[in-house]
């Protein structure tokens, strides 16, 4: 199979920052890891990163930086953050245009880029087979055949219904957040505990324009508390402001300054509250139960910690107020109080699994499920998947089934030609079970992933892959349907993003 190439057109600079970057390089190593060929387009702001994408071995086309032109973008003029490409927005289109014909054939264009809309996109469509937009903001349109918007409001599903076509994929909600494969590593190995406060970990963001890290060092250096709590503060190598938070901390026994670390899930599982913004960092400490106080350090920032404080992810202050003494009392707030420390913890885990890279990369990349038909050789395997507790909670019988009776029901399966049974692969591993019961020019489907598998997107994967058999050996098969119990919504959210529709109590699809 030919390698799919993408390439990001994403940039990084003082007044930009560093977040949308990382979570490129975050996508882009997951499509690399499963044999994409990566490259980047980015402008040479001050401030800018390129050096630390090209350190992870990605070819970066350099658009150069003109600060004559850099506040020259006079149209589209509903666009907020316009003058974030550094250029005219068409010359950006037309520089970008010619890279992409350097490359040759692209099949997925990913744009992260506040600054850019349909106008820009639309140029791009005559030279790249597909475009995926990464947004936060839902305040333009975008021709584009997906778009990820990983953050969570309480309006999330309506966001976007005037911005794209129909024909546009939405990836919406933390289940799409891009973090790196450390925080599901680290998630997988810690414990969590926060009856007690050891660490704390301060984190604004790679840039930290505003300059809110020093202010939160100086109303921590104001608190007394106990000689052994060991405080970590992280900023970027972009930090304008670094040096003055170094000589803080310098004078201070407990207070250590990190610059563009490498271990961020590491720090983030030791510590036992952190005090950080908004943005990517939002997922990365839910997913690893980090209680938090989150302050936004930009204005699309504000709703997004609202809406996530209303629903127990994090604590976010009311008050604007950046002063060392109200920032002291926030601290101190949260500090005391663990039971909502610990409602924070249990909430933002249940949120955020850390798999939302590889959910984009498999749809990206169309890494299906092959089937094999199961023989008696898969009897015993397929019992012991079947009694598993993960597949058995959303089963209609979640009762334990004993071997005489499924190896009866097993062989019942195999000799009758209208009952179809196949376990499900993808890159060499078993992933799941399928079945369908055939009746005239119907077929009812049931599937179940195996222990370990849930989660990926291999759900989807695997209804294709039946409805594709179907299409190939039982042409005569007009509809399929699935019996979901609505309690199951892994299953529904599955069957409703493979296009079927609830009919009283089933889900059915036209297939021909």
């Amino acid at each position: 199979m030919n390698e799919k190439v993408i390439v990001f057109r994403v940039d990084s600079s003082l007044q930009i920052g560093t977040g949308h970057v990382m979570r490129c390089l975050t996508l882009a190593d997951e499509l690399r890891q499963k044999g994409a060929e990566v490259q980047f387009i980015c402008r040479e702001f001050p401030g800018n990163i390129i050096s630390i994408i090209q350190s992870k071995g990605y070819a970066v086309f350099v658009l150069p930086f003109s600060e004559k032109n850099a506040h020259q973008n006079p149209e589209p003029e509903n666009i907020s953050h316009k003058n974030w490409l550094g250029s005219d927005w068409e010359e950006d289109a037309k520089e970008t245009y010619t890279a992409l014909l350097a490359q040759g054939y692209v099949d997925w264009l990913v744009v992260d880029h506040y600054a850019i809309e349909e106008k820009w996109e639309q140029k791009q469509r005559e030279i790249v087979s597909k475009i995926l937009v990464i947004d936060d903001l839902a305040d333009r349109k975008h021709n584009c055949d997906l778009l990820i918007d990983q953050n969570y409001y309480e309006n999330m599903v309506e966001r976007y219904i005037d911005l794209v076509a129909g024909g546009c994929r939405q990836l919406l909600g933390p289940e799409y957040a891009l973090l790196r494969k450390e925080f599901r590593e680290v998630r997988q190995n810690m414990q969590r505990y926060v009856s007690s406060i050891e660490k704390i970990f301060i984190f604004f963001g790679g840039v930290d324009l505003t300059n809110i890290t020093e202010k939160v060092v100086e109303a921590i250096s104001g608190i007394k508390f106990p000689d052994n709590i060991v405080v970590d503060i992280v900023v970027g190598s972009s930090n304008p402001h670094r040096k003055s938070i170094e000589l803080l901390c310098n004078n201070a026994k407990n207070l250590f300054l990190h610059i563009q670390i490498e271990n961020m899930a590491q720090m983030m599982a030791e510590a036992d509250l952190c005090i950080g913004s908004g943005g990517t960092v939002t997922w990365e400490r839910c997913c690893l139960g980090l209680p938090t106080i989150a302050w936004a350090v930009a204005e699309n920032q504000q709703q997004l910690l609202k809406d996530c404080a209303k629903a127990g992810m994090l604590y976010a202050p009311d008050s604007n107020d950046f002063s060392p003494e109200n920032i002291a009392i926030h601290i101190q707030a949260l500090s005391q109080n663990l039971l909502l420390r610990t409602h924070i913890m249990t909430t933002g885990m249940r949120a955020i699994d850390g798999k939302g890279a590889i959910r984009v990369a498999n749809i990206m990349l169309k890494q299906g499920a092959e089937l094999s038909p199961a023989t008696l050789a898969d009897m015993q395997k397929i019992y012991k998947w079947r009694n598993h507790i993960s597949v058995r909670k959303n089963s209609r019988s979640p009762d334990k089934i004993g071997f005489d009776e499924h190896s009866k029901w097993f062989e019942e399966i195999l000799s009758d030609p209208d009952r179809l049974i196949f376990i499900g692969w993808s890159d060499d591993e078993e992933i799941g079970v399928l079945r369908f019961d055939i009746s005239g020019n119907q077929a009812e489907i049931s599937i179940y992933l195996l222990p370990g598998k849930q989660g990926y997107g291999y759900g989807i994967a695997l209804v294709t892959a039946g409805e594709n058999w179907l299409n190939r050996h039982n042409p005569d098969i007009s509809s399929v349907s699935a019996e979901v119990l609505p309690e199951n919504k892994a299953s529904v959210k599955l069957f409703e993003s493979s296009g079927y529709k609830l009919n009283q109590l089933q889900y059915q699809k036209r297939i021909n």
